[in-house]
């Protein structure tokens, strides 16, 4: 009789290998099918914990996805705006003023002859928005915009750059033209704001 004692775990192990090297289509077999039943599972667990956990995340956290518009252009009174912020809610309620009225053309100038143009959404914005930073609402006043960073890349602008803001209007067929200047104020993160976005003080005089 062989007096195995405490080695009996590497012998264990040492026959375990030998088998597995001998009989080794049976070892791949049982490798494929051990694949076969894991790689769905690894699949849908890293769904669960990585796309969908993100996704989520998104919906609970991201402002732009809990945003709520009203469809339509309805004229509101202020008491309406004072009686809806009061509902816990609400995080953040400001008034806008139609899409069509809520664009712009900026233009920065890098050099004499380098012009870059974007027209953009113009978004009012004040203490408590929850895409802005606390510092950035606070400083933010007229004449100065912050901007989506899509439209800063496009811009080929920096913090503190001055821009030109430009606004067109046709009344009896003639065109007016009213030019602003602005300072970029500060630069969203990528995921903040999506589109070409700027976002101005809402108290406009």
């Amino acid at each position: 009789m062989i007096h195995i004692g405490s080695c009996m775990p590497c012998q264990v192990a040492r026959v375990a290998w030998w088998d597995a090297l001998y009989e080794w289509p049976v070892t791949i077999c049982f490798g494929l099918a051990l694949a076969a039943v894991l790689g769905p599972l690894l699949v849908l667990l890293g769904l669960k914990y990585g796309l969908v956990s993100d996704w989520t995340e998104r919906l609970v956290k991201d402002p732009w996805v809990r945003e709520v518009i009203p469809i339509g252009h309805d004229r509101l009174t202020p008491a309406w705006f004072e009686e809806i912020s009061r509902d816990p809610r609400v995080g953040y309620l400001l008034p806008r003023t139609r899409t069509l009225a809520a664009t712009m053309d900026l233009i920065s100038k890098n050099g004499d002859e380098n012009q870059h143009q974007v027209n953009v959404e113009l978004i009012p914005s004040g203490i408590g928005d929850p895409v802005l930073s606390a510092d950035l609402a606070a400083r933010l006043e007229i004449g100065k915009v912050v901007l989506s960073n899509s439209a800063a890349r496009r811009l080929e602008v920096k913090t503190d750059a001055r821009i030109t803001g430009r606004i067109r209007r046709t009344i009896d067929n003639r065109t007016e033209v009213v030019e602003l200047n602005l300072e970029v104020l500060g630069i969203l993160s990528p995921g903040a704001a999506p589109f070409w976005k700027y976002y101005i003080n809402r108290r406009t005089k």
